[in-house]
């Protein structure tokens, strides 16, 4: 929740909301591990997520990708002895399992039906619980990382990301690739993997999310029975929030047939009250089918397929990114079009109807998404984690609502000076 809206809801408007239109609850353990739960008996299933407030963003420097391969190896050293055991058993009860690493947390969740609950948390919590970190596991699942790292190489879409980060983001821990690179991933070894689990596998920082037909006593129960034992063992983090970079302009030669151009840079963090005038003005340049950018580059001049907007909040920092793909020759013309744009909206504004249209679309990207059991429980972790609070679907409608125009100029007056963003060029060798 950013802060114009605390202005405009008293805090009691949120509980007295949450009690008529949701059924979430809370509870935290004596050891600082939070359970959050949100019942709903509309459907038959449950999507239950276990998160670690801790991603790669928290690696060594020199062992860059730490965070993705324990999450990968954690799948090898449960008790049932393999990840072809550990898969067989989550699909005997008809349950889905997977995970994946973020900047600054990691996730492992499942999906099942509501008869299951019990089997699939117990499963799912076994991965938290390794055996002893077996070399010759470490060395198995390294290759299977090291192929995926030159899949990602091999990818100018994926890598022109990981370009923009460290050029706008500089030597920070935020700019590094969540799989690390080949020649760290290569020094990775056991006590490394030991010293990341040990340090921030640990309850304080351990959040479990449930949403569909469950019973918040019922997950509190078994987390207490898997979870109950552990001990805080001092602070877990002390993250240093990065700097602000000059904006560059980069040229990288690889062997492609088509020009990649990503024009980015820095913007506010998750808890911030540029977030949702930002969100609001991203739909309006880019993001939306009818979006200024869209209409010309697309539907207008027939430049491109490919072109898209992502918006990244961290919890001290956030990044846009405006991207495309496209024959080399029509790459200066997208960037041309790119920032006339930016130049009109700093010049003249929004008009109010684009603003509505843009609104309205929002809302209803809330709501459909609230209808995915599986995207509400990652919701509810990341709202814990960056607002220490859950935020549903009406309390989002409420912020969105509450921007006014006034707010969109502020944001286009703050972030679309041309001179801030970087720009970066995937080109064909010469």
């Amino acid at each position: 929740m950013n802060p114009s809206a605390k202005k405009r809801y008293p805090s009691s408007y949120y509980r007295l909301n949450q009690r008529r239109k949701t059924s979430i609850r809370k509870t935290t353990l004596e050891n600082g591990l939070r359970v959050i739960t949100e019942t709903t008996k509309a459907v038959q299933s449950f999507a239950l997520g276990i998160c670690i407030n801790a991603g790669s963003r928290e690696d060594e420097e020199k062992y860059n990708g730490t965070a993705h391969f324990l999450e990968h190896i954690l799948f090898r050293l449960s008790k049932h002895g393999s990840t072809k055991c550990l898969n067989s058993k989550f699909e005997a009860i008809g349950a889905y399992v997977n995970a994946f690493t973020a900047k600054e947390y990691t996730y492992y969740y499942t999906r099942a039906l509501s008869q299951n609950l019990k089997k699939a948390f117990n499963l799912l919590a076994d991965i938290l619980f390794p055996m002893e970190f077996r070399t010759k596991d470490i060395e198995y699942e390294r290759k299977v990382i090291l192929e995926e790292i030159k899949l990602y190489n091999d990818d100018p879409d994926e890598l022109i990301f990981d370009y923009a980060d460290c050029f706008i983001l500089g030597n920070h821990p935020l700019a590094k690739p969540i799989t690390g690179e080949l020649n760290s991933v290569s020094e990775i070894n056991r006590r490394v993997l030991e010293r990341f689990y040990k340090k921030f596998y640990q309850p304080q920082n351990i959040i479990i999310s449930a949403v569909g037909n469950v019973d918040h006593d019922i997950i509190v129960e078994l987390a207490v029975k898997r979870f109950g034992n552990l001990t805080k063992k001092g602070n877990v983090r002390s993250r240093i929030e990065p700097s602000v970079h000059k904006s560059v302009n980069k040229n990288i030669f690889m062997g492609v047939q088509q020009g990649y151009i990503l024009i980015g840079r820095n913007v506010c963090e998750f808890n911030s009250e540029d977030k949702y005038p930002l969100i609001i003005l991203n739909e309006i340049l880019c993001d939306g089918m009818s979006s200024r950018l869209q209409s010309k580059i697309r539907d207008r001049y027939g430049l491109a397929y490919s072109l898209e907007s992502d918006l990244y909040f961290f919890s001290d920092i956030g990044t846009l990114y405006i991207s495309s793909v496209s024959d080399m020759n029509s790459i200066p013309r997208i960037e041309e079009i790119i920032f006339n744009e930016m130049e009109k909206l700093q010049k003249s504004g929004i008009h109010s109807s684009e603003f509505k249209r843009a609104k309205e679309q929002l809302k209803s990207r809330v709501m459909i998404d609230n209808e995915d059991i599986t995207y509400k429980m990652k919701s509810q972790i990341k709202n814990e984690l960056y607002l220490n609070k859950y935020e549903n679907p009406n309390d989002t409608i409420a912020n969105i609502d509450y921007i006014k125009i006034e707010d969109i100029h502020r944001v286009i007056s703050k972030y679309l000076d041309t001179k801030d963003w970087s720009i970066i060029k995937i080109m064909p060798e010469r």
